[in-house]
């Protein structure tokens, strides 16, 4: 299930008056049909061994990009450049890496560093990188599209199941209960995993929990929000930290940050949810079952396609055209 995490807002009359512990919930939030912003990622990767279930590789990287979002169909188009840290401690361009998802259709774009090394010096420029490394792309239908891991954080509901309406009839019945943890009160729902903040009223944390037997559960994800900020009366989390965790190991640490400045609803518009492939892109086409190199834009431009399959039956023709004059030659 994906959702959407902004302001939810208790009725604190009705959770005092509630002994039974049922609990009303209200959105104070206008609907939207789109999102799109900005963002910022640190992330750490754990490699465990598969035997030992040892860490044998840690990889830190920084992500920075944008996602325009929407709603209703799930399309979207994403941008992120990829920082890799090296040996010395210094984050070095890694990949560009462009995606679509339009109509149950997938476009998925990589372009590898550069020849020389570029260093993450300017956040700011981290954007302005041009590579001139490999690139590659593909297009496909795919049964399903997993949105962006920025998405993680606010695509647990479905939103066009309409979320008010789910969310109150999910929750109406189940049980809460308070807790206090380094000094803060939280309205807890056990069997959601979700915590409150009693103050703010504000979704605080998430703790998934699973179990292989039924019997005994691990912590598989945690999502704190730390921050929130009031964008034309949307509360929308701003500062989330969202960690992945294998037998009690966590295996993923990513803290985002996103540009309440660049942060918009209803803004995206569909037709332009389109990725320009750059010129010597090699291409798996899966719609059109061809592989080919782009020219200087994607087919949907119509602008030259040098197609590779082309190409091979050119270099064919020629080889046979040469072993022709070879024996027209006598040789």
């Amino acid at each position: 299930m994906r959702a959407i995490f902004f302001c939810l807002y208790f009725s604190c009359a009705t959770l005092m008056a509630h002994e039974n512990l049922s609990v009303q919930i209200f959105q104070k939030m206008p609907r939207f049909e789109s999102i799109t912003f900005s963002f910022s990622e640190e992330r750490e990767e754990v490699f465990l061994d598969s035997n030992t279930n040892d860490a044998v590789l840690t990889v830190f990287s920084k992500i920075f990009g944008d996602i325009s979002y929407i709603m209703n169909n799930g399309n979207f188009i994403s941008r992120e450049y990829t920082y890799i840290r090296d040996m010395n401690g210094k984050y070095i361009f890694d990949t560009l890496k462009k995606r679509t998802f339009k109509d149950g259709v997938r476009t998925h774009l990589s372009e590898d560093r550069t020849e020389s090394n570029i260093f993450l010096d300017d956040e700011k420029k981290a954007k302005s990188v041009i590579p001139i490394g490999y690139k590659s792309a593909f297009i496909d239908t795919p049964t399903s599209c997993r949105a962006p891991y920025v998405t993680e954080f606010w695509m647990t509901y479905d939103y066009q199941n309409n979320i008010a309406n789910l969310f109150f009839e999910l929750i109406h019945d189940l049980k809460f209960e308070k807790k206090e943890e380094n000094g803060r009160e939280y309205i807890f729902f056990p069997d959601l995993g979700f915590y409150f903040d009693s103050k703010t009223l504000l979704l605080s944390r998430i703790e998934t929990l699973i179990s292989l037997d039924g019997t005994n559960w691990q912590l598989y994800k945690r999502i704190v929000f730390n921050k929130y900020e009031n964008i034309s009366g949307i509360y929308f989390p701003i500062d989330v930290n969202v960690q992945e965790f294998d037998s009690d190991i966590m295996v993923r640490n990513s803290i985002f940050k996103i540009d309440p400045e660049s942060l918009k609803f209803n803004t995206v518009i569909e037709e332009r949810i389109n990725i320009i492939f750059p010129k010597g892109c090699f291409v798996n086409d899966s719609l059109i079952n061809k592989k080919y190199i782009s020219g200087e834009t994607s087919i949907d431009e119509g602008k030259e396609i040098i197609m590779v399959d082309m190409l091979e039956a050119t270099l064919k023709a020629a080889e046979e055209k040469k072993e022709e004059i070879k024996k027209a030659n006598g040789k």
